[in-house]
């Protein structure tokens, strides 16, 4: 029999009463990028707002496609299998406008029109979940917002994978962070950063003790482990950015669902290789390596912003 259970984040500053949680399924209110999409792809070469999308959902008749590990990142479950393993994963195999990707830097089309990616945060408690596959960080009321083209973007979610999943000029970098944002209407966008090896991340830093306990908590397959965490600084998460690159992508893990609006950032930032290994070492021993294989463009166009930079001028 399945349990459920409820933290209550008010445990964090009581040690003798904070459970760990290994939860059999996952809902949409876990992770917002495990979400079943059913939205109107409506351009894959323009990288702007998506438009008209629908709710996302879970899969009709489904518990939860993602709350059981039946996918991994090698072997007869690896990523060149995703597309036959379940009917609601062909997408992995027959998409157009898949993600992660190399970005190319000379093939991008500079548009200062896009402007500064703005965002605004706020320091926020969470839970820090273990699913088998990757680490993430969910914030159940959201913790700030970014915008787009106008439209406002609450961040839901944030998620790591080791070694990168997105490349640039062919340079695959040790880790790779996911900001998992939704619109009102259902538009999900993420914004993506890039780490080489250096300084330890401030982030990662503060979430050390609770990744170290992931590590000792043993669960079946099925399972996932929920932790509370406190009141994390969310200075680190830059409130402008000056430099980014945009594509219309898609999940980077099944269903591979597209539509999806991908900003990586144009600053490679720092993060220990301690702090690396410490992010993999909870994961399932097919899924230490994290990453999905860079996929075709198939047409699409990257643009990038960078305010030092002028517009390409198309003729």
């Amino acid at each position: 029999m399945e349990k459920t259970m409820k933290f209550d984040l008010k445990t964090i500053f009581f040690p003798a009463l904070i459970a760990v949680l290994c939860a059999a399924t996952l809902t949409e209110q876990t992770f917002p990028w495990k979400f079943d999409f059913d939205l109107d792809f409506g351009s894959r070469i323009n990288p702007s707002i998506p438009s008209t999308p629908s709710t996302p959902s879970t899969p009709s008749g489904s518990r939860g496609w993602a709350g059981h590990l039946n996918f991994s990142y090698s072997g007869a479950m690896g990523p060149d299998k995703w597309g036959i393993l379940n009917p609601a994963f062909r997408t992995c195999a027959n998409g157009k406008a898949q993600s992660p990707i190399n970005i190319v830097t000379k093939d991008c089309v500079s548009n200062t029109k896009l402007g500064p990616l703005v965002r605004e945060f706020s320091s926020t408690s969470g839970t820090l979940i273990n699913n088998g596959y990757n680490i993430g960080l969910e914030y159940s009321n959201g913790c700030g917002s970014a915008m787009l083209d106008g439209k406002k973007f609450t961040l839901k979610s944030m998620h790591w994978h080791s070694p990168s999943e997105h490349t640039i000029d062919g340079t695959r970098f040790p880790l790779e962070l996911h900001l998992v944002h939704a619109s009102a209407q259902g538009s999900i966008s993420v914004v993506s950063i890039l780490y080489q090896y250096g300084k330890p991340d401030p982030i990662l830093t503060e979430l050390k003790s609770t990744i170290d306990q992931l590590e000792g908590i043993q669960c079946a397959p099925t399972e996932e482990v929920y932790l509370p965490v406190g009141v994390l600084k969310s200075k680190f998460l830059n409130p402008q950015t000056r430099k980014y690159y945009r594509y219309i992508g898609s999940l980077t893990v099944p269903p591979c669902h597209e539509n999806i609006i991908w900003n990586i950032l144009g600053t490679v930032r720092q993060v220990s290789k301690e702090q690396v290994d410490a992010i993999k070492a909870p994961l399932a021993g097919t899924c230490k390596d994290n990453s999905r294989p860079t996929q075709p463009l198939n047409g699409r166009k990257v643009v990038l912003y960078d305010e030092h930079k002028p517009e390409d001028i198309e003729n």
